[in-house]
């Protein structure tokens, strides 16, 4: 993944505290003991945001590729597929889409051959 984009450098202590207090939320919920930053001391978090450099990347481009270890030895490749289908449902269709992407496996049908030509190509690129 790729991600394109304006870099800024935040030093604001409310942009820092609010990225600080969510990112403590989501990671410490659900935690029997969650940590919140309103569990510390006004003055501590104050020094520590002080030793924060915030950095904003606003993406106006992302782009991704498909790598489905197809640059692997065909014994490397039989080992993924055989360990994702073994998987969660999400993790078999990847190990079909797998089985059907490679050369060294199983021939796809004529129907099969029709839409993987439709396909888009590897690289991708969106914008939000």
């Amino acid at each position: 993944m790729h991600a394109h984009g304006a870099l800024a450098v935040r030093d604001d202590p409310g942009w820092l505290l609010d990225v600080v207090r969510r990112l403590t939320d989501r990671h410490e919920a659900g935690l029997p003991d969650g940590w919140s930053v309103d569990d510390a001391p006004a003055d501590y978090i104050a020094a520590e945001l002080a030793g924060i450099v915030g950095v904003e990347l606003r993406i106006t481009r992302l782009e991704a590729k498909r790598k489905l270890s197809q640059n692997r030895a065909a014994v490397d490749v039989d080992g993924v597929i055989a360990g994702l289908a073994s998987g969660l449902p999400r993790e078999r269709a990847l190990a079909l889409e797998m089985r059907h992407g490679s050369g060294r496996r199983q021939r796809p049908s004529a129907r099969g051959r029709a839409a993987a030509r439709s396909r888009p190509s590897v690289a991708t690129s969106m914008a939000p």
